[in-house]
């Protein structure tokens, strides 16, 4: 959810807004990006490091300026329910551990149990407590919810009734407020909402240590940023996991695959608590065998190394320990080794109910009992908006200015430089790692220049994250990654159809391309497997027609023209050259005749 509510208070993620009833409450960006972290990630500790690297993942910044925006986050929140006191930060610096830890006990204690809160007068309410030596927890029951229409982003929403009345503590602390009625007879609190176990946790250890996390789920990698517009298909995995219990998330290179999976794996924390294992496959061979894949989940479950009894210890240490009990496996990039995942995973099931599947891949499996979930791209604006505000309604959009903000943070967008923008991420298809390599580059070449160059190979060359594993450096490597896993008549079906501008018909296809090169049935094959490899995209419709994303297609272009370079000019197509689609005209490369346009 992008919508959550805690104590009096509503955060509007996506919009990046935060509510006390009808009044807005003004925060500086990086306080607001530490609210939506502690938000998610309610009841956790979650450690100085981990925030540092979320909210300025490409700086080198020190713990007072954590401090600094923390402080000011606390005191925003605390001055909301009377007279401000002497700031957080400062007592922070001053007071021994052993104190701080005292009171964030006891404010955790006044979340569970309103009879624990000081009168009113005597302190401000707390949000968030400070661990000292760990981090910084969100102390309070958060509740998702829908998000308000977006009628007017400057609007505050209607007050919600709550169907139990959370904000006791808070009521306490407001001389003003009404006091919410008792709780009906037999009335339990709201365990059920995100980071309440956890948070209750906390308190029932010594030096408020959280609850053992399951095995394996120390592990997950950390996200890299806060995941944008991925709430529904989230909820749709964690669905799809709860009936099926075996799911591929399916997607183009870049789409966000690990990060949606790996989001899934910590919302579905409750219901896997005796295991979530993380294993990234990126490194196997290409010609990995079923050992080998086996060997690799062994590693992430920690199991004696050697290969007798191999797959014995897999089982056994995946095997449920009683009925009704859950673990969760998480394969990721298994396109590479697409038949080894798919025979270990098959005699896996065979012999474990209680084990559940989540893969990421470019392709499906196609094995017994898999569900596909398509990873769509980010949302975009359908057309033309007039501010930047409306603009920021979506995730692609967002997730740009994000990244931007995150490389030159005088980047300041105005209502004029919507359009710009909009046309950027539409140019890229709304795929987030494209968006995220684009925006690095606004302060370098400026929203125009950047918007103009779309069609330019230097896109395809210029990285993101220095850090990033090999085929993630720029987008090149990404998607030669997976160019090289194509067939040759696959790859050669590519580089024909990036002479094509926008969707193109399958009747324009099968008379596009020369029979001499590729027979109807071969042509019907290749384009059934690169849509199942995510490089075409089926367009709804009567008559089945086809895309590729604009970077997909610079690409297969750049590769054809390389082709042309070292074999000479070869007619693609037959004599006359049957261009019925209007997508063809003005699409083929130069020898052919036509000028060439890459572009929609």
């Amino acid at each position: 959810m992008s919508c959550h509510r805690f104590g009096p208070f509503l955060l509007l993620a996506s919009r990046r807004q935060l509510f006390e009833g009808s009044r807005q409450v003004k925060l500086g960006a990086r306080a607001l990006d530490l609210l939506i972290v502690l938000v998610e990630r309610a009841g956790e500790v979650v450690s100085k490091q981990e925030l540092m690297a979320l909210v300025w993942p490409q700086e080198v910044v020190e713990d007072n300026t954590l401090r600094v925006h923390m402080a000011a986050l606390r005191k925003a929140l605390g001055r909301t329910h009377g007279k401000a006191r002497e700031g957080h930060g400062a007592r922070e610096a001053r007071e021994p551990r052993e104190v701080q830890e005292t009171q964030a006990a006891q404010e955790v204690r006044e979340a569970r149990d309103p009879q624990h809160a000081q009168p009113a007068g005597d302190a401000e309410v707390r949000y968030i407590a400070n661990i000292a030596g760990r981090g910084y927890s969100l102390v309070v029951p958060v509740m998702p919810m829908a998000p308000p229409p977006l009628d007017d982003p400057n609007t505050a929403p209607a007050p919600l009734d709550e169907g139990f009345p959370l904000p006791v503590l808070n009521a306490a602390a407001r001389p003003d407020a009404a006091v919410p009625p008792p709780p009906r007879p037999g009335a339990m609190p709201p365990t059920d909402l995100p980071g309440w176990r956890a948070l209750c946790a906390l308190t029932e250890q010594e030096g408020f240590i959280p609850a053992p996390l399951p095995p394996g789920f120390q592990q997950l990698p950390r996200p890299s940023s806060p995941l944008l517009g991925r709430d529904v298909t989230v909820e749709a995995l964690d669905r799809q996991l709860a009936r099926y219990g075996f799911v591929t998330l399916v997607g183009p290179g870049g789409i966000g695959k690990t990060s949606v999976a790996l989001a899934t794996a910590r919302q579905l924390h409750p219901r896997y608590r005796e295991g979530v294992w993380f294993v990234d496959l990126a490194t196997l061979a290409a010609q990995a065998s079923p050992t080998d894949v086996a060997f690799a989940v062994a590693r992430a479950l920690d199991l004696e190394p050697g290969i007798e009894g191999l797959f014995d210890r897999l089982r056994a240490g995946l095997a449920a320990r009683s009925a009704g009990e859950r673990r969760l496996l998480i394969l990721d990039n298994c396109e590479h080794v697409v038949r080894a995942v798919t025979a270990l995973v098959e005699s896996l099931l065979v012999t474990l109910p209680g084990l559940h599947l989540l893969l990421t891949s470019r392709e499906p499996l196609r094995a017994v009992g898999e569900q596909v979930y398509l990873l769509p791209s980010l949302p975009l604006p359908g057309g033309p908006v007039p501010s930047m505000a409306e603009a920021l309604h979506y995730p692609a959009v967002q997730l740009f200015v994000q990244r931007a903000q995150a490389a030159d943070q005088t980047f300041d967008p105005s209502d004029a430089d919507a359009g710009w923008i909009t046309h950027i991420c539409h140019g890229l298809d709304g795929v987030p790692l494209a968006i995220e390599h684009a925006a690095a580059m606004v302060r370098t070449f400026g929203l125009k220049a950047l918007a103009a160059s779309l069609d330019d190979r230097f896109l395809l060359l210029c990285g993101a994250h220095r850090n990033a594993i090999s085929r993630h450096q720029n987008l090149q490597a990404l998607l030669r990654w997976g160019y090289d896993l194509l067939s040759e008549p696959e790859r050669h079906m590519l580089r024909w159809l990036s002479v094509v501008r926008g969707p193109i018909p399958l009747s324009d296809i099968l008379s596009f391309v020369a029979p001499i090169s590729m027979d109807r049935a071969t042509v019907l094959e290749v384009v059934h497997s690169l849509v199942h490899k995510s490089w075409l995209f089926p367009r709804a419709g009567d008559q089945p027609s086809y895309r590729m994303h604009a970077m997909a297609r610079s690409f297969a272009h750049q590769m054809l023209m390389a082709e042309q370079q070292q074999s000479g000019p070869t007619r693609l197509v037959p004599s006359p050259i049957p261009l019925h689609h209007t997508a063809l005209r003005g699409a083929a490369p130069s020898h052919i005749g036509l000028p060439s346009r890459l572009n929609d």
